[in-house]
């Protein structure tokens, strides 16, 4: 968009009324003046000398001149005139710096909004330009991710915390170690959980041996990303940090995780059929519905430890001697449709 100032400038001054409240504001100006000398002129000179004297009560009075007799009388409209002509003038005055300053802030005003407008013409555009080379450089580049089909379940990301041993803040752009003790959640930042030998009571690190190798494995294609993104890039114009690229590469990397997500097939040797004693328990389970892709609704059951998944499409699958502590992991995960992968462990069924 081409901005003309002078058409602007033009419009505003027209638009104000500058061109007709600024002659009549001067010439106000010079009317005031002039009349205000010539009345000056009429005033009666203080011709009169008087000679000092002393009063009654000894104060002595200088010698000074008056004006004649009559002479008061004689300029009282003459003063009267010159009160007048100096209000018109400061009125006038006014009036001048009024017209000014509203011509100038209009013009001042929608140069600046067209200015504005300007640049988020150019700000789209340039977001357009750089999406357009963003997809370009992305069609290049292989994605590689880790060869787990899901992420483990108590490597988490999205939580902000503070690691349990270092006290290190884990933000939610960091994957952490997450798990249940002592009816508390507990969180481990990455470097501490490759490092100990133990997490806790009874929490030996090679019981995250899947979590960490995926961790690494992640480490590894997010640096080979952002290697390749960079040699690809060869555009000065547009350049990318380090943390956008891993914003890129997370997202490419949820939506792969995405893909992958399938419903729990039924296994081919064997079909769990529920007691007809549970047949109550199975009714009296309350779902609660999450916020998930592909899962509409949980429920559990503490008493019989069964575990109730309903899916959006309808089908609602029952999982068998299921622990408590699994249900809350699985309402707290980030992605539930990737916790249920990891169901496959406990017997189960579609109901």
């Amino acid at each position: 968009m081409i901005i003309s100032k002078r058409k602007i400038w033009t419009t505003s001054f027209y638009k104000s009324l500058v061109w007709l409240i600024l002659p009549i504001c001067i010439l106000g100006n010079i009317k005031s003046c002039s009349t205000y000398i010539e009345a000056g002129e009429h005033l009666t000179p203080y011709s009169v000398s008087v000679r000092g004297y002393y009063r009654r009560d000894g104060t002595y009075i200088n010698p000074y001149k008056r004006r004649p007799p009559g002479g008061a009388a004689h300029d009282v409209p003459y003063e009267n005139t010159r009160t007048y002509m100096a209000l018109l003038f400061f009125v006038c005055l006014i009036g001048d710096t009024i017209s000014i300053v509203f011509f100038v802030n209009m013009g001042t005003s929608k140069i600046k909004r067209l200015q504005e407008i300007n640049k988020e013409i150019q700000k789209k555009k340039i977001e357009e330009e750089r999406k357009l080379l963003l997809e370009k450089i992305l069609e290049k580049i292989d994605f590689k991710i880790s060869p787990h089909p899901t992420i483990p379940q108590n490597l988490k990301k999205g939580i902000s915390s503070k690691c349990k041993f270092c006290k290190k803040h884990i933000s939610t752009e960091d994957f952490c170690i997450s798990f249940f003790a002592v009816s508390s959640l507990h969180c481990v930042c990455m470097d501490c959980a490759r490092i100990r030998e133990s997490l806790g009571r009874n929490q030996p690190r090679t019981k995250y041996i899947d979590e960490i190798q995926y961790f690494e494995n992640y480490q590894k294609a997010l640096t080979e990303f952002i290697s390749k993104f960079h040699a690809e890039n060869e555009t000065v114009a547009f350049k990318f940090k380090d943390y956008e690229i891993r914003k890129i590469f997370d997202i490419r990397f949820k939506n792969h995780e995405h893909s992958k997500i399938e419903e729990p097939k039924k296994p081919a040797e064997t079909s769990f059929k529920l007691p007809a004693t549970n047949n109550t328990v199975r009714a009296a389970i309350t779902r609660i519905k999450v916020k998930s892709s592909n899962v509409f609704a949980i429920g559990y059951d503490s008493n019989a430890k069964i575990l109730q998944v309903e899916f959006k499409n309808g089908s609602v699958y029952e999982y068998y001697e299921v622990p408590e502590n699994i249900y809350v992991a699985f309402m707290n995960s980030e992605s539930k449709g990737r916790f249920v992968g990891n169901l496959y462990r406990y017997k189960y069924q579609q109901i």
